[in-house]
């Protein structure tokens, strides 16, 4: 089981799935915020804890917009569809596993679902990342070992 790929690493080498650009509105408005309120702030010199305030305040918002501005986006983004990609999990008890494996295998991630336990937790567990429209998916069986789970099948791409 060792040799088996991880999902995680499959989707950095997949050409149809890539990471969605980040929009640095917010993180601009955050900086300006910041510098307007370190600006005003010697216009409160009366008032000492106001004073403070604006400039601890000003150059904690300019440091948040800083940092929004420079981290990669975490969104995944289907490229043929530009839909969202979002990762679930889903739980099964040990008596299910080549029944999970071939409901993967032949795209029945619907009776897969309605399969899933209740729990947030169990013996297998199904990683999947799929577009709202199911128009993609990638699916991967994993096994739970003592204080982890280990991948138990090669990740499954279904494109429809």
């Amino acid at each position: 089981m060792k040799n088996i790929s991880d999902i995680e690493d499959l989707l950095t080498v997949t050409q149809s799935i890539h990471r969605a650009k980040r929009n640095i509105i917010l993180p601009i408005i955050y900086i300006i915020a910041g510098i307007v309120a370190i600006i005003i702030a010697p216009n409160f010199d009366k008032i000492d804890s106001l004073m403070m305030t604006l400039y601890v305040g000003g150059a904690s918002i300019i440091t948040i917009g800083a940092i929004k501005c420079l981290l990669p986006s975490k969104k995944l983004v289907y490229a043929k569809t530009k839909e969202a990609i979002e990762p679930k999990n889903l739980y099964f008890d040990a008596t299910n596993e080549y029944t999970i494996k071939e409901l993967l295998v032949n795209g029945k991630f619907e009776q897969l679902k309605s399969m899933a336990s209740k729990k947030e937790n169990g013996p297998q567990m199904v990683t999947y990342y799929s577009t709202p429209s199911g128009s993609f998916y990638i699916a991967q069986i994993y096994k739970f070992v003592p204080y982890h789970y280990i991948p138990f099948i090669e990740p499954i791409v279904t494109e429809k």
